[in-house]
């Protein structure tokens, strides 16, 4: 009976996230200006489920189970750039670009149950017989240093060249840290 069913079992799940970036960007001289990225993601999953103890005829549950849990995630990003633009006549234009970037993630959880409560009215772990909890965190960085160069000519062909070294906490245990060169060729 589906109508039963959801009279019968309890469950709440409430989500919170914030997200927040913000920037800010200074013209040092002409052609040159430096700009810092800042960002923060934190979400916050809380949430329970019930599954009281009935007898209906045919079906019924002798004990009663009582779940929860908490999740939060944090994520950290932290960018400065500085970046150098140059036109030479009406031929060439050159942007150069140096920059550093720094991000960590967080994460935890903890969830617990517990059952045979005396009562369906009491909904909190410590009522009930506990039977298990468990949780962890696990943190993840990275973060690197690149630069790029930008060369067209004549507004038409594209030359870029990028270098990246970075390191990652998930890069093996002998290659925390790599360099991803790239070089591309456009014309338009």
């Amino acid at each position: 009976n589906p109508i039963a069913r959801i009279k019968t079992f309890d469950q709440d799940n409430k989500v919170n996230r914030v997200i927040n970036t913000t920037f800010a960007e200074w013209k040092i001289i002409p052609g040159l200006r430096y700009k810092v990225n800042l960002g923060v993601d934190y979400i916050q999953n809380n949430g329970f489920s019930f599954t009281p103890s009935y007898n209906r005829g045919r079906s019924s549950n002798p004990t009663a189970v009582y779940s929860q849990y908490q999740n939060v995630r944090t994520d950290y990003l932290i960018e400065n750039t500085l970046t150098y633009e140059k036109k030479f006549g009406q031929m060439h234009d050159l942007t150069l670009l140096v920059g550093q970037s720094g991000q960590e993630w967080t994460y935890r959880w903890l969830s617990g149950n517990a059952s045979d409560f005396v009562s369906n009215e009491l909904r909190n772990l410590q009522d009930g017989v506990f039977r298990n909890a468990s949780g962890s965190q696990v943190t993840q960085s990275i973060a690197s240093y690149f630069a790029r160069a930008n060369y067209k000519w004549l507004n038409k062909y594209i030359l870029t060249g990028t270098i990246r070294r970075g390191g990652s906490s998930n890069f093996g245990p002998n290659n925390k840290i790599g360099a991803f060169p790239s070089a591309s060729l456009a014309w338009k």
